[in-house]
């Protein structure tokens, strides 16, 4: 792992508990090694910065291409292995590398959404999830996230923002999903009824 990558990580990792009312839960779930995706719904543009502080292993992000406009962003998003995508069309470079990195061992962090919604509701996925989960044959482990969109009141509130992650699915089931857009469509909304059982359950767990 890179120093700056580790340095940054691990200064962000106990800072951001110190800043924000933050409750993780579920981190033991998340597999510690081999290919997998990480699937969450969309609250805030601090949605990814929050998971990749708290996920206990590296993690490549999926970004979207508008964020590696200059240099120094660019330069900063490649630092925390972030994959540009474009989403006006279909990306066959983005969905490239994701397979490279889920088929290497790697662990990748995607918004199935695709773009950033209210609070409390969670929506259809797009089929991205379901067509990397399939050819790649990797569990995905949900996640739900609540309150962020509160990041920067946070601070001076303490409300509490929460991170829930829930058991993987299984990728022994996907072999039996056919390899096509309707396979797909399924293995996305199995993903996102999986987030809604999370954030169902998410209050009645917390103290």
């Amino acid at each position: 792992m890179p120093i700056l990558y580790r340095l940054l990580w691990l200064f962000g990792h106990y800072a951001s508990k110190l800043i924000w009312n933050l409750e993780v839960r579920g981190e033991e779930l998340v597999p510690p090694g081999g290919g997998m995706i990480v699937a969450a719904n969309h609250l805030s543009f601090f949605d990814p910065a929050l998971l990749w502080l708290h996920l206990p292993r590296k993690a490549h992000f999926l970004a979207k291409v508008e964020l590696f406009g200059n240099r120094l962003s660019a330069a900063l998003f490649r630092t925390l292995n972030a994959i540009p995508v474009d989403r006006e069309g279909y990306d066959r470079r983005a969905i490239r590398k994701s397979l490279e990195v889920l088929k290497s061992g790697g662990c990748l962090v995607m918004f199935p959404e695709g773009s950033r919604g209210p609070e409390g509701m969670i929506r259809e996925a797009y089929l991205g999830v379901g067509l990397l989960a399939r050819k790649a044959r990797v569990p995905i482990v949900p996640v739900y996230l609540e309150s962020t969109k509160t990041y920067v009141r946070s601070i001076f509130t303490r409300h509490k923002m929460k991170v829930r992650f829930g058991e993987p699915i299984d990728s022994g089931w996907l072999s039996e999903i056919p390899g096509n857009k309707e396979g797909y469509r399924m293995i996305a909304g199995e993903t996102m009824s999986r987030i809604r059982m999370l954030s169902e359950n998410v209050g009645a767990a917390s103290p």
